[in-house]
């Protein structure tokens, strides 16, 4: 008999390679995410903000979905940072891009994102080929779909977004 999870009562999948790799997927997701909220807060310009507050919308939507699906049941604080690994995290994720710079600048922002998306996607990429058929090898494809999909929405708003800046769409 399957065990059931106490948060949403719907039936756990008790595979420890699944179990091990929706801990990975989502710490990776909640650094996507604290870079978007971060990247809403640290926007000097309305562009950037507009940019941010979308992707940001975006990953709160993936990591709710996630959370439904594998029954991870976050913490809240996991997305509310005490302020000091805030600082941490900041270091890392904002190293490279300038939020100075004039409006309109987005692009080092996608390039960050994708960097993020793309390091996701290949984790899961490596993590299925290293697995033995089963539950937790899925899990890994799926995850690496999802990001990947993931990855040709940014690209594809980048294009857009530079396109329309220089005037070519």
């Amino acid at each position: 008999m399957a065990s059931i999870c106490p948060k949403c009562r719907q039936p756990l999948d008790e595979d420890a390679a699944a179990t091990r790799i929706v801990e990975d997927a989502v710490r990776l997701e909640v650094e996507m995410y604290q870079f978007y909220r971060l990247g809403r807060l640290r926007a000097n310009d309305g562009i950037q903000r507009e940019v941010f507050e979308e992707l940001f919308a975006k990953e709160k939507d993936h990591i709710e979905a996630i959370e439904r699906k594998y029954h991870v049941h976050l913490d809240p604080r996991v997305r509310q940072m005490p302020p000091d690994a805030e600082a941490i995290l900041a270091s890392w994720i904002f190293e490279g891009i300038d939020m100075s710079e004039p409006s309109g600048s987005v692009r080092p922002l996608y390039e960050k994102a994708l960097l993020m998306e793309r390091r996701t996607r290949d984790f899961f990429v490596r993590r299925s080929l290293e697995l033995p058929a089963g539950p937790g090898r899925e899990t890994c494809r799926e995850l690496a779909a999802e990001e990947d999909e993931h990855v040709a929405i940014l690209e594809a708003e980048l294009w857009q977004f530079e396109a329309a800046v220089s005037g070519g769409g």
